[in-house]
């Protein structure tokens, strides 16, 4: 009974030890770092992403406005052209239906929802009292006063037109389909003006009649957009209607280039 006894307290003991040895080879695959330097960094770590942050929040450098994170969301140039159509009183007095023009516009996104865009049009209406004169064409060698002009004339015919200058703002979201896609519903308010008045005349020619027509092309209107924006490029569809002026409407189609960085919503350096 004693042999027994002590057997089974050698083999208790033989036990406790290998458990104990298996204890001590798992111990180094912990981190040997206390538990207060690991908080300590992690702190660290938390209090310069803030940093980042709060920068990023405020504009303070370039890197910020490539991720998004800025004031201004996007920067963009516009090509467009456009049918406006005028008012029945207008068509009656100066001859002048709607019309095809070019327009070169300018826009910048705030918070990614506000836009704030300005542009220059050249309206080119159809004429139904168009003219034409007898011409002749001449040229001049640079660097030379004399000029060379053909002996038989031709017919120039007129063409009518003018130049606007626009401001618009309101409301554009940028509504994410996928990485790097963009739908961007809009409604926005805006103010077109007369640079140059619409006159009839006979392009590059000198001495030909000029006839000013009156159209009253400052009005204020609004306008409702649909811009589809992958990445850098941009399509745009919208129809404008006028609420004074001699201007009715007018529909256009758009392509843009530009940077909108918030289509691709990149983290911070150092956010998870």
């Amino acid at each position: 009974m004693r042999h027994s006894l002590l057997s089974w307290s050698f083999g208790s003991l033989f036990l406790v030890t290998a458990h104990a040895g298996a204890q001590t080879a798992v111990e180094p695959s912990r981190s040997s770092k206390p538990a207060s330097a690991e908080n300590d960094e992690a702190r660290t770590d938390a209090r310069e992403y803030a940093f980042r942050q709060e920068r990023c929040s405020y504009g303070e450098n370039l890197i910020c406005f490539g991720l998004g994170r800025t004031v201004i969301t996007g920067l963009f140039v516009e090509v467009e052209d456009a049918r406006l159509n005028y008012r029945s009183e207008v068509m009656a007095s100066t001859g002048l239906r709607g019309g095809w023009g070019v327009c070169a516009r300018f826009g910048v996104d705030l918070w990614d929802w506000i836009p704030l865009h300005v542009g220059i049009r050249h309206a080119s209406p159809n004429d139904d009292r168009g003219f034409s004169q007898d011409v002749v064409t001449c040229t001049q060698e640079i660097g030379s006063s004399q000029q060379m002009c053909d002996t038989t004339p031709h017919s120039a015919f007129t063409t009518a037109g003018g130049v606007l200058a626009s401001a618009e703002t309101g409301l554009e979201p940028n509504l994410r389909l996928a990485r790097g896609w963009a739908l961007s519903p809009g409604l926005l308010l805006g103010y077109s003006g007369a640079l140059q008045q619409y006159k009839r005349s006979i392009n590059d020619c000198v001495d030909c009649t000029d006839v000013s027509l009156p159209v009253d092309a400052s009005a204020g209107y609004m306008a409702a957009s649909l811009r589809l924006t992958w990445v850098a490029f941009g399509l745009a569809l919208r129809y404008e209607r006028y609420l004074g002026g001699d201007l009715k409407d007018g529909i256009a189609i758009a392509f843009d280039f530009g940077a909108r960085y918030k289509a691709v919503l990149l983290p911070i350096p150092g956010e998870l």
